[in-house]
């Protein structure tokens, strides 16, 4: 059985609320009385009840994050990263799964405030879902989402910068027919995407007809299979595809090969996100990432800032920049060999 409170003031000879303000560290001065309190604490393996202390000040050292789809490694490494941010400033994380879906994403929400947790941080499910983070009693952190709520904190990848940069590429491997599958609901991160890429394109002075932007019908590989079949089946192959995420450019693969041409050669693929997959021998996917842990620190940061240095609910920002992860399915070797025998 553990040791209690009332055990300690038994043999100290002393009440118990005297022990347990003594533990709590809320007596004025340090006194003969107060250290033969804490030795004996010590000395009979005295654990504090962290549940119990919790109720009492209605607060928790768990906090809620919010994930669209638990089944995308995508969301799988960041949940590591978040928990192990979170551990490190003595944290739990409690995952709640919202499969897409505004409704779970509310009830999440509503779980999360009767738990009392310290913050929430989530993946939004759309943009209009920000909405529902409004004036909450705990600090809320959006992850890999900007918005235009001022309360609210974000951390995100400055997303506009890191299409630019892909599109950048492409054009500089002499690719010129180029593409962006967007994601089936558009959001700021693919907008912001997709205006990093056009305005990469318009700079290179790419024709408007040789730059499409399509939308895939899911965030999965099907959705960037389809979306690229239907390129090809309409005599609109491009040379290069920048995808919203290493899935959806999974399923663009596919389609090109299966259309008998090959990735890195006739057509350049890459993703974001760099997933697990993206890395196999096999796969080889070109990806634009942020780092996953800086994004778990960054993303437990205000919450902390608000909850034990007392701070005022305030949103913060914090963009982190991307970084490209060179593989095979540019081609980039085929390509600069193409320009050089050109030139």
């Amino acid at each position: 059985m553990s040791v209690t409170i009332k055990d300690i003031a038994k043999v100290c000879n002393v009440s118990h609320s005297t022990v347990s303000r003594v533990l709590n560290n809320k007596c004025a001065r340090q006194t003969p009385r107060t250290e033969q309190i804490i030795s004996t604490a010590k000395a009979l393996g005295y654990k504090p009840n962290t549940l119990a202390q919790q109720l009492v000040k209605r607060s928790s050292n768990m906090v809620g994050l919010m994930i669209p789809d638990i089944a995308n490694p995508h969301y799988s490494e960041i949940t590591k990263c978040v928990e192990d941010a979170a551990a490190c400033a003595g944290y739990r994380v409690f995952l709640c799964n919202t499969d897409w879906d505004v409704r779970k994403e509310q009830m999440y929400r509503d779980s999360l405030l009767e738990s009392q947790v310290a913050g929430i941080i989530v993946m939004p499910v759309c943009d209009e879902s920000h909405v529902m983070f409004r004036g909450l009693p705990v600090p809320v952190v959006l992850l890999g989402s900007r918005t235009l709520e001022p309360e609210l904190s974000y951390v995100v990848m400055d997303n506009e910068r890191a299409a630019h940069m892909a599109a950048e590429y492409f054009i500089g491997l002499g690719r010129r027919r180029l593409c962006y599958i967007a994601r089936p609901v558009e959001n700021y991160t693919s907008s912001d995407r997709e205006k990093g890429f056009l305005a990469a394109t318009r700079e290179a002075g790419i024709a408007a007809k040789d730059v499409a932007i399509t939308r895939s019908k899911g965030h999965a590989l099907k959705g960037g299979y389809r979306a690229t079949k239907q390129l090809i089946e309409q005599n609109k192959t491009p040379d290069a595809i920048l995808a919203f995420n290493d899935f959806i450019a999974l399923g663009a693969i596919q389609a090109v090969e299966e259309a008998g041409l090959t990735v890195g050669e006739d057509v350049a693929v890459m993703g974001f996100d760099d997933i697990l997959f993206s890395s196999l021998p096999k796969i080889n996917l070109t990806t634009i990432t942020p780092s996953n842990e800086e994004l778990g620190k960054a993303a437990i940061l205000p919450i902390l800032q608000q909850t034990r240095d007392d701070l005022p609910a305030k949103g913060q920002v914090k963009i982190l920049q991307p970084h490209m992860v060179l593989r095979a399915t540019c081609g980039e070797n085929i390509a600069r060999k193409r320009l050089s025998i050109q030139a």
